[in-house]
């Protein structure tokens, strides 16, 4: 499954990244192209579903040969051109596409039929280890990248120079808001935990080899993910600006990712499966599918919970969040605190030293029982113990017998 991504490289920044071999065998950019409507792709550390991302897509899809690839924004959430009505009242079912059903699925079938495949890219994505309660995010990325890669110069040269920081995406009725600067540093760990994925030696690579590919002249920076995508088009009406809607494609997660989540995305590794992919017209559809398949070339590290919540945008998303162990206030069960009290001027459990198990009120006096009706009944006919005289008693004794 994949619910929530980043992707904080501008167009720019983003074009360079996807460079690619073309057909005469020199390097070339895709070329950057405005999503229909005005819709606008914002960076951002923490991207939900019905956001516009960017997408890589075939120039055959515009009627231009001069162009191989195009890169533009499409909104998350894949809306069926034959839908009617609201497109929002789909496009939230409909932002993963599982790779076992988007042959049989009408939703998806008619534009898998049209060859509408793109890649979708990021530069990771998030998922939640739902087995533990509060739920654990964690952030996945390419192997070779590091957390360092992500910080920095990786933000868009001109939205990183508007006054405040990022530029966050507004919300349905919101107006759009400056956060504070994206770009803080960041203590990386320098011992692997269980906060981290284990990688073995050959993860070690610096920033220059991360990119996706080691000879591409326009960008020596972090490696992007590129995952498998659909996509549709859609129109309010014969004569409306057109809408481009895409889903992840989405498989069984491998065993090394599994106990994180069951589902991960389709990750297209290289450039052969990216150009297989996006070639619609030479690659058939049932072939094409065979490229989906689970990758273990991933790491990831826990995060934050401030991802959970989709107006958090800032670096503090991606962050690595080691959990401390939580130490108990007291080592007495609640039957002893409720036997007890506290003295006066004492707390009921020392910062310094935990308190014993046993209970104070277990050490006090034991007090006599009160008198009661049936005490009372069962001591009849007992004699009345004798008392010692006192001397008041002698002179009261006295006075009767004189008075007698």
């Amino acid at each position: 499954m994949c619910g929530r991504t980043a992707c904080t490289l501008g167009p720019d920044d983003i074009c360079n990244a996807c460079s690619y071999k073309d057909s005469n065998g020199e390097w070339a950019k895709p070329k950057w192209k405005d999503a229909p409507g005005g819709a606008q792709y914002y960076p951002s550390y923490n991207i939900p579903p019905s956001a516009y991302t960017p997408v890589i897509l075939s120039g055959k899809h515009f009627g231009d040969e001069t162009v191989e690839r195009f890169v533009m924004p499409m909104c998350w959430g894949l809306v069926p051109s034959w839908h009617k009505g609201d497109p929002k009242t789909v496009a939230h079912n409909l932002n993963n596409c599982r790779r076992e059903t988007m042959l049989e699925k009408p939703s998806f079938r008619h534009a898998f039929s049209k060859g509408r495949r793109c890649v979708v890219v990021a530069d990771g994505f998030y998922e939640w280890k739902r087995d533990q309660k509060p739920k654990q995010p964690y952030f996945i990325y390419s192997k070779g990248n590091t957390l360092d890669s992500f910080l920095g110069e990786s933000l868009d040269t001109e939205l990183s120079k508007i006054e405040g920081g990022l530029k966050e995406e507004p919300l349905p009725g919101e107006k759009v808001k400056l956060l504070p600067s994206a770009i803080e540093s960041t203590e990386t760990a320098s011992s692997q935990s269980s906060a981290v994925c284990p990688v073995d030696d050959t993860n070690k690579s610096t920033i220059e080899d991360a990119d996706n590919s080691p000879n591409n002249p326009h960008w020596r920076g972090r490696r992007l993910l590129t995952m498998a995508g659909i996509f549709d088009i859609w129109r309010k009406s014969e004569d409306a600006e057109p809408m481009y809607t895409y889903s992840v494609i989405t498989v069984e997660s491998p065993p090394s990712f599994g106990w994180i989540h069951h589902r991960m995305p389709a990750i297209l590794n290289g450039e052969k499966d990216i150009q297989d992919w996006l070639e619609y017209n030479k690659v058939p559809s049932q072939q094409a599918a065979l490229l989906c398949h689970a990758t273990e070339d991933l790491i990831w590290h826990q995060v934050a919970a401030a991802v959970n919540s989709v107006k958090n945008k800032s670096v503090e998303c991606i962050q690595l969040f080691e959990p401390t162990e939580k130490k108990p206030e007291c080592l007495q069960t609640g039957l002893d605190r409720w036997l007890s009290k506290a003295k006066p001027g004492e707390t009921e459990c020392s910062s310094n030293t935990a308190k014993e198990w046993s209970s104070p009120s277990l050490t006090e006096t034991k007090k006599e029982p009160k008198s009661t009706s049936m005490m009372a009944w069962l001591k009849r006919g007992k004699p009345e113990p004798k008392r010692e005289e006192s001397e008041q008693d002698a002179t009261l004794k006295a006075k009767r017998a004189r008075m007698v």
